[in-house]
């Protein structure tokens, strides 16, 4: 494989890693990406001072929102990384840079591009020939529910972050144990941030800045004309088998 398609391949996997990793793993050019999302959806109906929502009716909004985007800032000791991501149903979009060089993955279903603008270079991965680590859908804010064992989810506190009302909650991810603690804002049901310690006592701080909620562009989500595509389907197809 030529150095610059190693370099998309490797940019794409850490952006979607970073987007997927810890919610249960959470294109187009510039003027798409600078394109407003369309106007906010009406927050959910608030209820009365009288009565507080549990847990569950809360996170039962996040699965309504028409789409999201957001800054992802993830810290860890040693390492930082800010990557921007928009969300549509089962469209994402993910913007990274890597080595100096910005990267776009884009996934539309069970396609993903990971685009490199600079070379003009799409390389195209689908089906089950997804690299290891991105097989199925992306995932999305919302989908911390999947990842967290259900009986251990607690109730801390309600407290205003950022500007915006959340309840903050405790949880253990079923698949690792990682314990995680979330302020989910309270009108839609999305997580603003996280605190996730490993069994081994790592911790790394997950924030999501800016997210604005609402339609997105349908841009965001296709390259631009005139990229060219390299189809990692049938390369493999091509490639020699293996002697048995």
């Amino acid at each position: 494989m030529m150095k610059t398609q190693r370099q998309i391949l490797i940019a794409g996997l850490l952006a979607l890693s970073l987007a997927t990793g810890l919610l249960g793993g959470c294109g187009g050019d510039k003027k798409a990406a600078d394109k407003p999302a369309a106007p906010a959806a009406s927050a959910p109906a608030k209820p009365s001072p009288a009565t507080e929502e549990t847990i569950a009716t809360i996170m039962m909004k996040a699965k309504n929102a028409p789409g999201v985007s957001y800054d992802m800032v993830m810290t860890a000791p040693g390492f930082s990384n800010t990557s921007r991501l928009w969300s549509s149903k089962d469209k994402m979009r993910v913007e990274n840079t890597f080595e100096g060089k910005k990267m776009i993955t884009i996934v539309d279903g069970d396609t993903t591009y990971m685009y490199n603008p600079e070379e003009n270079i799409a390389m195209k991965f689908s089906g089950k020939n997804l690299p290891t680590g991105m097989e199925g859908k992306p995932e999305n804010p919302s989908d911390y529910q999947d990842s967290m064992v259900k009986d251990s989810l607690k109730s801390l506190e309600t407290v205003v972050y950022e500007g915006v009302k959340c309840r903050v909650v405790t949880f253990v991810d079923k698949e690792d144990g990682a314990t995680a603690k979330m302020w989910l804002r309270e009108d839609y049901g999305l997580p603003m941030k996280q605190e996730v310690v490993s069994k081994k006592g790592e911790k790394m701080t997950i924030e999501y800045k800016n997210m604005k909620i609402g339609a997105q562009a349908s841009d965001l989500f296709k390259l631009p004309a005139g990229v060219k595509i390299q189809d990692m389907n049938e390369m493999m197809k091509n490639m020699p088998k293996p002697k048995s």
